[in-house]
């Protein structure tokens, strides 16, 4: 296992996150279950790929042919898919420095 002697964990809304990401840089950025609701989606994008080497989003089913299209058209995108319940949910992972 690898321990990171330096990590700290950051939990923001998005309006602090946009401060925050102006004045730091994060060695991963989550986005979950959060894209779709933003009207902006690729100006998003490249707000957490500017802050961060890594991202990670999440999505539920019925989003996924609009996110895909934003997210899938990254170089060396990850992509997982699973389910809980009754609920489909895309996990997508990628290098924020295309």
């Amino acid at each position: 296992m690898r321990y990171f002697e330096n990590a700290t964990f950051e939990k923001a809304s998005l309006e602090q996150f946009l401060n925050m990401s102006k004045k730091s840089s994060f060695g991963l950025i989550t986005a979950v279950e959060i894209l779709y609701y933003l009207e902006d989606i690729n100006g998003m994008i490249d707000l957490m790929e500017s802050a961060s080497n890594n991202c990670f989003v999440t999505y539920y089913e019925k989003h996924k042919n609009t996110l895909d299209k934003f997210i899938l058209s990254k170089k060396s995108v990850n992509s997982a898919e699973f389910s809980y319940q009754n609920t489909r949910v895309a996990a997508r992972w990628w290098s924020g420095k295309d």
